[in-house]
């Protein structure tokens, strides 16, 4: 019965596709008057996004900066009541470990 349960199991069996869960983070902090958040992602996931190479986006003064600050305005959205509220610093960067930061 068992065997037959594990057969059926596997002919059942769909596929599924996930990243690394060590490759993305997301940290939070709540105070009184603000919530700040750095949402962090390797970098050559985010150049896969952008369709650059990993060292373009670690380059100063780079064209793929641009489009780096423009992506960060999309990473993460805050609502309140249904309400989307607008960010008032958002920054995007490439840190020390190849991690793009937002």
């Amino acid at each position: 019965m068992r065997c037959l349960i594990v057969c059926a199991f596997l002919l059942c069996a769909g596929t599924a596709f996930a990243h690394d869960p060590g490759l993305s983070a997301a940290q939070i902090a709540l105070s009184d008057r603000e919530i700040q958040a750095v949402v962090t992602f390797n970098d050559r996931d985010i150049a896969g996004v952008l369709g650059e190479e990993p060292a373009a986006l670690r380059a100063d003064g780079s064209a793929a900066q641009q489009r780096l600050d423009k992506l960060a305005r999309r990473v993460l959205v805050l609502k309140v009541a249904g309400q989307v509220v607008a960010s008032t610093n958002v920054v995007a960067g490439v840190d020390q470990n190849k991690n793009v930061e937002f």
